[in-house]
């Protein structure tokens, strides 16, 4: 389970692709190593081109804080607690967010519930190296909305993300998997595969992930790590 120098389709299931993968191309915004280098001003330039609200923000441990105050490419974006400092990004990881949003949004979610952004201090289980949470670059999501209103479909990872065999590839086929979690799982292997995110942690990796998917932008690497 070690760092690997792409996630592409070969080494993520096998060689499958996805049925239908998102064209990021068509949207020409940066990815892979021009995300990750991108500074706080040509980021913050993303931001307005990619018509996401937000407003800067001041903070001693995010190099580039920024906080959404809107739906990012039609998809609400809210965090399920009461801690507001939890709502923190990094600039790179929302250019990022925007981008897989937006193919989210094709598959009809509309809206994004995570369990935090930032989160001061936070380490790798196991590792005790500062996670991406550490300084906003890394997002625990917990719920997806499909539809509106009272009639949205919720789907949370606890109970949706089947089948979660501990150590499966998680971009490998799956007999039998409901539509809402392979459309959850195949649109993550796309984005890594898109270099949108560069670790990406799902239920089959630990307990600590049963309930939730943890994507996470990391500057200054040539790699990928899904599991």
């Amino acid at each position: 389970m070690g760092l690997v120098a792409s996630l592409g389709w070969a080494s993520c299931g096998g060689g499958r692709a996805v049925a239908d993968p998102p064209d990021y191309e068509a949207v020409e915004a940066p990815r892979g190593r021009a995300l990750q280098e991108l500074g706080p001003l040509a980021c913050r330039r993303w931001l307005a081109r990619l018509e996401v609200p937000h407003r800067a923000a001041e903070h001693e441990r995010i190099d580039q804080a920024v906080r959404l105050t809107g739906p990012v490419a039609g998809v609400a974006v809210e965090y399920v607690g009461r801690n507001r400092e939890h709502t923190l990004m990094d600039c790179r990881l929302v250019v990022a967010l925007a981008q897989w949003a937006r193919a989210l949004r094709a598959e009809g979610v509309t809206r994004i519930r995570h369990l935090s952004a930032y989160r001061g201090g936070a380490r790798v289980r196991g590792t005790g190296s500062p996670s991406g949470h550490a300084k906003g670059l890394a997002l625990d999501v917990r719920y997806l909305h499909f539809g509106d209103g009272e009639s949205a479909e919720v789907f949370d990872v606890l109970e949706g993300w089947q089948p979660r065999g501990r150590g499966d590839d998680p971009c490998a086929s799956h007999a039998g998997e409901e539509a809402r979690s392979r459309a959850l799982r195949e649109g993550l292997c796309a984005a890594v595969e898109a270099g949108l995110f560069q670790v990406v942690v799902t239920p089959h990796h630990n307990d600590a992930h049963a309930n939730h998917v943890h994507v996470e932008v990391v500057p200054d690497v040539g790699w990928t790590w899904m599991r």
